[in-house]
């Protein structure tokens, strides 16, 4: 299988054999690379398959959730209202919960295939990165594009707020005129995806190169800072050990983060 439009996180299964998706197309492989099944699509996969029950969960740029259990077809389980912006995540033991159109944090019941907005609005003008994380008491987080945290809980109750940057993000109106000395202006690009870890801290590293970690409790020192930047371009934040954490950047740089309880 070959596709340079391929963004999709593939599926590692307890068999050793792993799940791949391509612009159009699923494909099972065994340990050995050999494949033991496809499936075609009719959109292109966003985000990460994930794994439901006995088969492979795919979100679809349309909004459309996809169950895929070879040797079957993919069926629709339901679509969760808009683009499901770098996938979802599985919570409980039939939703799956998305940030939608970047604008609004939706669930979709798997079974029923009813969507509930929980937080949020496809009209407003906040825009979450995604994709949604899941701590060990079932509570989601989720980051906006300029830097907010939310935890939310139950039926869409925000529990928390943090500052992930030190200073409002703000573009200029023409991309160029200078900004009251209040704001620091940066590029608003998509920050790479939070991580949660079994103690419920939560690592991030935002796109202006900001590396911490949000410890569980909702105390003002909730937020320890690792690196005001550690480089331009991260690629992503990764769980290393007990309270430690390792950050990757595309110039190839890799940092090793972490002192126990934040």
């Amino acid at each position: 299988m070959h596709s340079r439009r391929a963004q999709t996180t593939p599926l590692a299964l307890d068999d050793g054999s792993v799940v791949l998706a391509g612009e159009r197309q699923l494909v099972h492989v065994d340990t050995d690379g050999n494949v033991m099944a496809r499936a075609a699509l009719t959109d292109a996969p966003v985000g990460g398959l994930l794994r439901w029950r006995d088969g492979t969960v795919v979100t679809t740029e349309s909004g459309d959730v996809l169950l895929w259990s070879p040797p079957g077809q993919p069926r629709k389980l339901g679509n969760v209202g808009g683009n499901p912006t770098r996938g979802g995540v599985i919570a409980g033991s039939r939703s799956l919960v998305a940030v939608v159109d970047g604008r609004a944090l939706a669930t979709l019941d798997l079974r029923s295939g009813a969507t509930k907005l929980l937080v949020g609005d496809p009209r407003a003008s906040r825009q979450f990165d995604g994709p949604v994380v899941l701590d060990p008491t079932g509570a989601l987080h989720v980051a906006s594009v300029v830097g907010e945290l939310l935890r939310v809980v139950g039926r869409g109750t925000i529990t928390r707020r943090l500052a992930l940057e030190n200073a409002l993000l703000i573009y200029g109106a023409d991309g160029g005129a200078p900004l009251p000395s209040m704001f620091r202006r940066v590029e608003l690009e998509p920050s790479p995806p939070l991580v949660v870890d079994g103690a419920g801290r939560v690592a991030f590293v935002r796109a202006s190169g900001r590396v911490g970690v949000v410890g569980p409790r909702g105390t003002a020192d909730a937020l320890r800072l690792a690196s005001e930047r550690f480089c331009t371009k991260p690629l992503g934040v990764l769980p290393a050990g007990e309270g430690r954490m390792l950050v990757a950047c595309r110039n190839g740089s890799l940092g090793l983060f972490g002192d126990g309880e934040p």
